[in-house]
């Protein structure tokens, strides 16, 4: 395997053209031809431009192109050869329905010093109804002339010559045009197809074979001489005599004339071309160019030089230019052309003299100041103020989106975030993301302001479309977010923001209802608030009372009682009680007065009975999904089995009875079908499950937190261990992890027992929920403060 690396040397650019950006250039659109003992380059675009130029001196002037014409039809390829003389090279212009042969002629005798212009004149053309792909040029069959060979998009051989068509013969097996090469020594045309294989077809056998698929029914059909497999795909091939290179997409692979591996090479960085330049008795020497800009020289598989380029080529030689013999041809994919040389000069950057300005005081003294502020931070620990080149976040409001008539959508509110910056120069792609809870459907979680600030302005607004799902019930209406952005000195930052939803984004303000299966009382130190006046943004006029507040989703009604300094929350389900417990805290923090902080308790038990059901529901249906996943791969293996078995004995000259094997593949078609279905109905009420089990997660955290009266660290402590965010995992979800954080931080107080200790560096499914309720019982009944205390230390 070739290393990655950075080479000191770098190739000196001797002459060069640049190209245009509206114009495109592949590997066949450059080729280096012979006209008057000179090799001159010949260019030829898909906008349908061809170009010959000469290079004389290093200087890159208008009299090196010798000839500029433009084309009506896109040039796919240009080829030189000799079609009709052997001092001359001929070129062959390879259109999208036609191929055209003509001659170089010169106004004029040229010289080292000066070049004259060249005319082109029209020996032949030759139409044809397919779309070619790429040509090669070669002496085939023993020719006294070159002859070209199309290869076009839908799978066939084409020959040309000045005399007319030779052939066209169908490719087979064939699916995509892959690069194609004359190999003298087998007089042979070798290609690379679509499943990573190397063919080889003998002009022979080529000659021989029938023209279609239709006559070679009965006439010779077209065969490959030889294949190998490559393992990638191939994109460039070459052959210079007896020895085939292919380039890959990772490798380089040297091939005989028979198909046999002699050499392969790994590569580090992906390759742009190559080209072989000499090939000796036992060695073959080329230069490769990478899409990191840089050029190797091989010998067989060794590296004997590197060098550094400035551009990314997509098509290399060497030719003599300027009298000199080995230099470099690159041409560029938008049509630049250069000359280049390796040069043993080191490649190190120069640094240039500065100019002389006039000094700005100004700028030193805020330059000075910028770094002292960065010192005072780093050495004495001070925080610098950074408001003024910091993204901000603000909530810029929630509106309801009124129903359009004839139109529904999920999407009911439109949440605006203002983002802010004050900083003198522009940010760059700056992202906002906004979390999205199963219970939340929104349009778009992610938005892309190109720039911010300066000439973009300093404020940008960015719009959520979202709605309450179906189905699902939030355990809180805090959305985070965050904006992430890269400044100038390639730091990345981050700034998030915390916003709440009105509580009619998810609920519906009903009559309250004095009768519920499940009610918890949270005793207050400040006297009882006014409902009414708490919910203004929610209580409708005539449902709701100072003392009673009604909250309902999905047919379910909680309420919302004070008498006396006291909160009852009552509802016939757990799971919509934990959203309004922390919408009641959240707005009693916010109205509490005086010197005295707000404080909640909790002294009846916790309803962990009722809890565990939803640990045992959310279980079971991970189980069960567990349990089809298994059956579906074991109906998958049978389907494979059957169908492998059928497919033997219907390409079996003499098959024996299938035996109902066709009636078990579509029996076991059928029960795929079903499966697949029935995981994904499992899969959706495992969302669900998982929902209610976060939601009744959150209710039994805030009620420890009342009950223990927890600080804000100590809260944060259990609620990473006892997480409400339940995953969609099936071998470490929400039971396995739960398990194991909340075993690790009752050992915080010193482990009881032996069973106490969760020791494990895997986590695996549980057999079943008795050893979580077991422990989760003994975590609440052992809680204190000191315990989370003695943890945060």
């Amino acid at each position: 395997t070739t290393e990655k690396m950075s080479t000191l040397f770098a190739a000196k650019t001797w002459w060069s053209r640049p190209g245009e950006d509206k114009d495109a250039y592949d590997l066949g659109s450059t080729c280096i031809s012979s006209f008057e003992n000179k090799q001159v380059i010949v260019c030829g675009g898909f906008n349908g431009k061809l170009r010959i130029m000469l290079p004389l001196t290093r200087e890159s002037r208008a009299e090196d192109v010798l000839l500029e014409t433009q084309y009506q039809e896109p040039i796919v390829g240009v080829a030189s050869g000799h079609f009709s003389s052997t001092f001359n090279s001929d070129l062959a212009v390879l259109h999208p329905r036609r191929v055209v042969f003509f001659r170089l002629e010169a106004a004029a005798a040229l010289t080292d010093q000066e070049s004259s212009g060249v005319s082109l004149k029209k020996l032949t053309e030759f139409p044809f109804k397919h779309q070619p792909a790429n040509c090669v040029v070669g002496r085939v069959g023993n020719a006294d002339f070159d002859q070209v060979c199309v290869q076009t998009l839908d799978g066939y051989f084409m020959l040309f010559s000045l005399e007319g068509e030779a052939f066209v013969r169908v490719i087979p097996g064939f699916l995509v045009a892959g690069p194609l090469c004359f190999a003298p020594c087998t007089d042979s045309f070798v290609t690379a197809t679509a499943a990573c294989e190397v063919q080889s077809f003998k002009y022979m056998m080529l000659a021989s074979a029938s023209s279609d698929d239709a006559q070679a029914e009965y006439g010779k059909r077209v065969n490959v001489d030889w294949s190998f497999n490559l393992g990638e795909h191939a994109l460039q091939i070459c052959c210079l005599s007896s020895v085939i290179v292919v380039l890959g997409e990772r490798s380089i692979f040297w091939l005989d004339g028979a198909g046999g591996l002699r050499h392969c090479k790994r590569l580090a960085v992906p390759p742009s071309c190559c080209h072989v330049y000499r090939e000796g008795e036992n060695t073959v020497d080329l230069i490769l160019s990478t899409h990191e800009k840089q050029l190797f020289v091989f010998s067989n598989d060794t590296v004997v030089w590197a060098a550094r380029l400035d551009v990314v080529p997509v098509f290399l030689a060497t030719a003599t230019i300027g009298s000199v013999q080995g230099m470099v041809v690159l041409a560029e994919e938008t049509g630049g052309v250069h000359v280049v040389y390796l040069g043993t000069d080191p490649g190190l950057p120069v640094v240039a003299a500065p100019e002389h300005r006039d000094l700005d005081y100004d700028a030193m003294d805020e330059e000075l100041k910028s770094l002292q502020r960065t010192i005072r931070q780093v050495v004495l620990g001070e925080q610098v103020n950074e408001e003024e080149t910091a993204v901000t976040l603000a909530e810029g409001g929630i509106r309801w989106n009124p129903p359009r008539p004839g139109f529904e959508s999920e999407f009911t509110h439109t949440v605006s975030i203002q983002v802010s910056y004050k900083a003198p120069e522009v940010l760059q792609n700056i992202t906002v993301s906004c979390s999205s809870p199963p219970w939340l459907c929104i349009a778009s979680g992610s938005q892309l302001i190109p720039a911010l600030g300066a000439q973009y302005g300093q404020t940008a607004t960015v719009l959520f479309e979202m709605g309450a799902a179906e189905g699902f019930t939030p355990e809180t209406l805090v959305l985070d977010v965050a904006a992430s952005y890269v400044r100038d000195s390639g730091d990345s930052r981050s700034v998030s923001l915390q916003i709440t939803l009105p509580p009619s984004f998810a609920f519906r303000c009903e009559q309250p209802s004095k009768s519920a299966a499940f009610k918890i009382t949270l005793n207050s130190n400040h006297s009882s608030c006014n409902l009414q006046q708490l919910f203004s943004d929610f209580v409708d006029e005539g449902l709701g009372t100072a003392t009673a507040v009604a909250f309902e989703r999905d047919g379910v009604l909680t309420s919302l009682l004070t008498t006396k300094g006291r909160y009852r929350i009552q509802s016939e389900s757990l799971v919509q009680m934990a959203c309004v417990a922390q919408l009641l805290w959240a707005r009693l923090e916010a109205t509490a007065k005086g010197d005295t902080a707000l404080t909640l308790t909790y002294t009846d038990p916790l309803p962990l009975a009722e809890y565990f059901v939803f640990v045992d529901e959310h279980f079971e249906r991970r189980k069960y999904l567990q349990k089809l996943h298994a059956m579906l791969e074991g109906r998958a293996q049978q389907y494979r089995v059957v169908q492998k078995r059928l497919l033997t004995r219907f390409k079996d000259h003499t098959p024996a009875p299938l035996n109902n094997l066709d009636v078990l593949l579509s029996v076991t078609e059928q029960q795929l079908f079903s499966l697949a279905d029935e995981i994904e109905e499992c899969e959706q009420s495992l969302r669900i499950s998982a929902n209610r089990l976060s939601c009744v997660t959150a209710l039994m955290l805030t009620l420890l937190r009342c009950k223990h009266q927890l600080t804000e660290p100590q809260f944060g402590l259990l609620q990473g261990a006892w997480s409400c965010e339940v995953p969609q995992g099936l071998e470490q979800g929400w039971e396995e992890r739960t398990l194991a954080a909340v075993a690790y931080l009752s050992k915080a107080d010193g482990p009881r027992s032996a069973q106490d200790t969760f020791v494990g560096s895997e986590l695996q499914m549980l057999p079943d929920t008795q050893k979580l309720k077991a422990l989760l019982t003994k975590f609440c009944e052992g809680l204190s403060p000191a315990v989370l205390r003695t943890t945060e230390t």
